[in-house]
């Protein structure tokens, strides 16, 4: 969850947590672009992290942009995957601003076969190694049957 959402997170305007903003009457955000529909979710934990670390610390002291960023880092390692440690640095601004249109350009979008997602990634200054890694990175949790259902039985409805 935190993976998926880290991802689509840096992949839009960088790491700056706008994709946790709800829609307002200025702008539609990115929850509901076409890449992120049934496939990010999990936005409430992230909500409940960060009221803790506030009430803990008796103020607002880290971003959610912040929080996605280590808890992305941690959940691969509780999830029994590489146990790699790394500093994550901390100082990350929350975005004030989301667009819909933009994450629809900027976000591969399910059915993209793998040439598209690897020229995709590279337009991002991303390589093979981080699609397949990133790509692996959706394998946790779920998964939609009409993201693949068409590749694996042949069936687009």
């Amino acid at each position: 969850m935190t993976k998926n959402i880290l991802y689509v997170n840096n992949s839009n305007k960088g790491c700056d947590g706008s994709v946790l903003l709800d829609d307002t009457p200025y702008f539609v955000g990115e929850k509901t672009a076409l890449p992120n529909m049934n496939s990010i979710r999990g936005f409430e934990v992230v909500d409940e992290i960060k009221a803790a670390v506030d009430k803990a610390c008796k103020g607002p002291v880290v971003s959610c942009a912040d929080i996605l960023a280590i808890a992305a880092r941690d959940s691969v390692a509780i999830l029994g995957g590489p146990k790699f440690w790394y500093k994550v640095l901390l100082g990350r601004k929350d975005a004030r601003y989301a667009s819909r249109d933009a994450a629809n350009v900027n976000l591969p979008p399910p059915f993209f076969n793998f040439s598209q997602l690897l020229f995709s990634f590279q337009s991002h200054g991303l390589n093979l190694k981080d699609l397949v890694v990133l790509s692996g990175g959706h394998t946790i949790g779920f998964a939609q049957c009409s993201s693949f259902r068409d590749r694996i039985f042949n069936d687009p409805t």
